[in-house]
C-alpha cells in the first residue's frame, strides 16, 4: 500500500523536544503508532478486494470487511490525534485528513452491503452520534473545520445522516451554512457533557463569547469524566491516551472568529490547530477577493444565520439588514421560495 506519511514514527529525541502534551511519554506514542501502522498495512483496499473475491460476498465476509474497515477509519482519526499531541507539523496533519475521511466514506460503502445483506439495509449509521462513537464525529468534524477542509464537511455529514438517526445540537450548528438542513438544530447534544454548553456559546452575543469559551475551557476536562479519553493518562488505562485536546472549542472559536487570546494558552486548548484554522480562513477569503467577490452563503428561511453580517433576499426589494450569526432568519412571503 501508498506510505502514509503521517504514520510515520518521530524518534524519541524528536518527541521529547516537539510535543504539544507533556503527558505523552514515548513507549505509549510508539505502541499507538505501531498498532496503527499494523491495521493500515493488513486493512488495505487490495486485502479487502482480494478477500471478498469477483463474485458477490456472503454476509460473514462482508462483517468481516467492514469490521476491518471500521477499525482503520477509527486508527485514522486517532493518527491525527496522536500526531498532534507528539508534535507533528498541522499542515502534515492536514495533508492526511482527505484520506481520512476517504476511508470513512469506504467503510460505509461495506457497512451499508453488510447491513443489506442481514436484511437490515439502513439500519444504523456509518458514523453514530452516540457514547464512544460521537467522540469520532465531533473530532472529524473539528479537523475540517481546522484543517482548512471545510469543503469537505457535506461528505461527514452523510456519514451521520445515514439511517436517519437524530441530529446533534453541537454538530448542526458547526455546519450550518455549510450543508442543506431543512429542520432547525435541535437544542441537546447526543452526548450532553461538555459539548451542550457550546451551544450558549453560539446564542451568546459576540462580546460576551470570549467568557463563555473561557469558561467552557475551564470545565472541559472534568466535564469530560464520561468521556472515553478521560483519565486515559493513568496507569493501566495509558492504551487509550492521545493527548487532552478540545480540538471541537478552536473549531468553534474559528467558526465564529472568537478572540481567544484569553483561554489561547490553556493546556487543552489546541492553539497551533486554531491558528492554521484562523490562517486558512483568511486565505480562503482573500483568494475570494482576488476573483472580484466576497465570500457568499446561502441560508434558508427559519434557518439559524450562519455568520453576522449583511443579509438580503432576491424574494424582497430593499430587503439587505444586518444579521447576527444564530439568528433565525424571517421568512419575506411571496413565490420566490425560501
Amino acid at each position: 500500500m501508498p506510505t502514509i506519511e503521517l504514520a510515520r514514527q518521530l524518534p524519541e529525541k524528536t518527541l521529547l523536544e516537539t510535543r504539544r502534551s507533556v503527558l505523552l511519554s514515548y513507549p505509549v506514542y510508539l505502541r499507538h503508532m505501531q498498532e496503527y501502522v499494523d491495521c493500515f498495512e493488513v486493512v488495505s483496499d487490495e486485502n479487502v478486494r482480494a478477500r471478498l473475491g469477483t463474485g458477490s460476498a456472503d454476509e460473514d465476509d462482508l462483517h468481516a470487511v467492514a469490521s476491518a474497515l471500521e477499525q482503520r477509519a477509527w486508527y485514522g482519526v486517532n493518527l491525527m490525534h496522536l500526531q498532534f499531541s507528539a508534535g507533528c507539523s498541522v499542515a502534515r496533519i492536514a495533508d492526511f485528513y482527505l484520506t481520512s475521511i476517504g476511508w470513512w466514506e469506504t467503510y460505509g460503502q461495506y457497512h451499508d452491503q453488510y447491513l443489506t445483506a442481514a436484511g437490515r439495509p439502513g439500519e444504523v449509521a456509518h458514523m453514530p452520534l452516540a457514547e464512544d462513537w460521537y467522540w469520532n464525529a465531533i473530532r472529524m468534524l473539528s479537523f475540517g473545520l481546522l484543517l482548512g477542509h471545510s469543503a469537505e464537511v457535506s461528505r461527514l455529514v452523510s456519514l451521520w445522516d445515514f439511517g436517519g438517526q437524530a441530529l446533534d445540537g453541537l454538530l448542526e450548528r458547526c455546519v450550518a451554512g455549510l450543508v442543506y438542513r431543512t429542520d432547525p438544530p435541535p437544542d441537546e447534544c447526543r452526548n450532553h457533557l461538555p459539548y451542550f454548553k457550546l451551544l450558549k456559546v453560539f446564542s451568546a452575543a459576540p462580546e460576551n463569547r470570549p467568557a463563555l469559551m473561557a469558561q467552557y475551557m475551564d470545565d472541559w476536562y472534568e466535564a469530560s469524566r464520561r468521556e472515553p479519553y478521560y483519565r486515559s493518562h493513568t496507569k493501566g488505562r495509558d492504551h487509550n491516551f492521545l493527548g487532552y485536546w478540545s480540538f471541537e472549542a478552536a473549531a468553534v472559536s474559528v467558526l465564529l472568529d472568537i478572540d481567544d487570546s484569553s483561554y489561547r494558552d490553556h493546556e487543552f486548548y489546541p492553539k497551533d490547530m486554531a491558528d492554521f484554522g484562523r490562517a486558512s480562513m483568511r486565505e480562503k477569503v482573500a483568494d475570494a477577493g482576488d476573483l472580484g467577490a466576497g465570500i457568499r452563503l446561502r441560508c434558508e428561511a427559519g434557518q439559524p444565520c450562519p455568520r453576522d453580517g449583511e443579509w438580503e433576499t432576491p424574494a424582497q426589494a430593499n430587503s439587505r439588514r444586518r444579521f447576527k450569526q444564530g439568528e433565525v432568519m424571517p421568512s419575506v412571503g411571496g413565490d420566490y421560495g425560501q
